[in-house]
């Protein structure tokens, strides 16, 4: 039996909050923990970044067996990540749901779970309780983003529910759905200090996209109302922020970033417009500190764009700006398509990096009629390059990997057209640690027989960029 502790809370009088941390993981390995921080970019990003030997595509796809247990961490079959990000210490920490029965199973009850791992993939102990930290507030409760403050806590944004009934398609709850903030210690132990008893309740408008700023304050994004809110580091609605009131977003907030000067940046497919021709694309905006709290935005992009246009992620780069990331399908006839992976880069001023590219716009064809194409992820190295990861249709169990190197280019060191088709499916997540290794997390089915449940969450890592 796991050990537990757990500290019981009232909530407005009608909710019992209890954070209770169990062991929920096992894996093997020695010591973890490196200095640099692949989640956020420098405070003072060089202007020409070293160049590193790009690694040959073969040798990186290569399975780091020094990692967790042959280069594997399993999660039991009742865990289900939605969030993955790396601590500045190299640290991963993954977040989601752990069922109360044996399995993830659509509908099942269970509790808000956030995991942190060590660099060589063994728990934490020094988190929670033997790694991972519990949360109760409903029947069925699931982290659906997560943010770190400058001071090592945890910002948790926390989807409550009731059980819902799983139709073939989708879930429907037995009752409505809760949103709360809840902050963790670096511990992982509820901070008591935040909101009431740990949690800011009440959450309406689908609030999913986050950032934390330099000095606690966290911004939130309404899905449903289009608009930011602002909430102090003691965990009160700030009133310092657009007078207390919600600040209108122009675009939909797919992604909220933080650049390193401070400016906010809100980016997603589409702008809230009613003309579709500026409502389909790419939609940026960008506020300072000081027109932030004054509700007026610096910069906007909205580029209307036909309906194949992917928008996939909008990140932070080591430049100290952002880039877009899409996939594009460029139609001339029916039997006459190319599919591209794109990437645009921008400064923090919202200006065009002329040095990436042509005028700072990089496309890489990644398939041609009768396919198509779809890109998932990106990685951005110190140097400036960046690794696509997708695939191609209709064949299936491939997956697609390309780099450009820092100036945009196709890397044909990596391979020699830049891009590497590798067996396996699409992973869900793959993400860049401090060592230079990709960690990629996904779903796989496990081999037996008998009854119960065979799939769950699996990180592996590979050689990547490390030397």
């Amino acid at each position: 039996m796991p050990r537990t502790t757990i500290f019981s809370l009232r909530r407005f009088g009608l909710l019992a909050l209890s954070a209770a941390f169990a062991l929920a993981l096992a894996a093997c390995g020695g010591d973890g923990g490196h200095s640099s921080d692949h989640s956020t970019p420098p405070s003072n990003p060089p202007d020409n970044p070293p160049i590193t030997q790009a690694p040959i595509a073969a040798e990186a796809l290569k399975v780091d067996t020094s990692y967790g247990t042959q280069g594997q961490v399993d999660f039991p079959p009742a865990a289900r990540i939605t969030v993955a990000k790396m601590q500045p210490d190299g640290k991963l920490l993954l977040a989601g749901h752990l069922s109360n029965g044996p399995s993830a199973y659509y509908g099942a009850p269970g509790q808000a779970a956030v995991w942190r791992l060590n660099a060589d993939g063994s728990p934490d102990s020094s988190f929670g309780v033997d790694g991972v930290a519990l949360l109760q507030l409903r029947q069925r409760d699931t982290v659906r983003n997560l943010a770190l403050a400058p001071d090592q806590h945890i910002v948790l944004m926390i989807e409550a529910s009731t059980t819902c009934t799983f139709t073939g398609f989708y879930c429907e709850p037995h009752g409505p759905l809760d949103w709360a903030l809840a902050r963790l210690d670096p511990q992982g132990a509820l901070d008591t200090r935040f909101g009431e008893a740990g949690l800011i309740a009440g959450l309406t408008d689908l609030p999913e996209p986050m950032v934390v700023q330099p000095d606690g304050r966290i911004i939130v994004h309404r899905y449903g109302s289009r608009s930011l809110v602002r909430y102090t580091a003691e965990g009160v609605l700030d009133a310092s922020f657009h007078q207390g009131q919600p600040l209108p977003t122009y675009c939909e907030a797919q992604f909220l970033n933080q650049l390193p000067d401070g400016r906010i940046i809100a980016s997603s497919l589409r702008a809230a417009a009613i003309d579709p021709t500026a409502s389909d694309g790419r939609c940026v905006q960008i506020w300072t500190p000081e027109g932030l709290s004054a509700g007026q935005s610096d910069w906007v992009l909205s580029s209307g764009k036909p309906r194949y246009f992917n928008f996939v992620t909008a990140e932070v780069n080591r430049r100290g700006g952002f880039s877009l990331s899409y996939s594009e399908l460029d139609i001339r006839s029916p039997q006459d398509v190319d599919c591209f992976f794109s990437v645009e880069q921008y400064t923090a001023a919202g200006q065009l990096e002329e040095r990436f590219g042509q005028q700072g716009r990089a496309r890489l064809r990644a398939a041609n009629a009768p396919s198509s194409c779809t890109l998932a992820h990106t990685l951005h190295s110190d140097d400036g390059s960046v690794m696509l990861i997708g695939a191609f249709y209709p064949e299936d169990g491939n997956t697609l990997w390309a780099r450009l190197t820092p100036t945009g280019q196709p890397d044909t060191t990596f391979s020699p057209t830049g891009l590497y088709v590798a067996p396996g499916e699409l992973p869900w997540r793959v993400l860049h640690a401090p060592t230079g290794h990709w960690l990629v997390i996904d779903n796989w089915m496990e081999t037996r027989t008998g009854p119960g449940p065979t799939d769950r969450m699996r990180i592996t890592r590979y050689r990547g960029e490390s030397h």
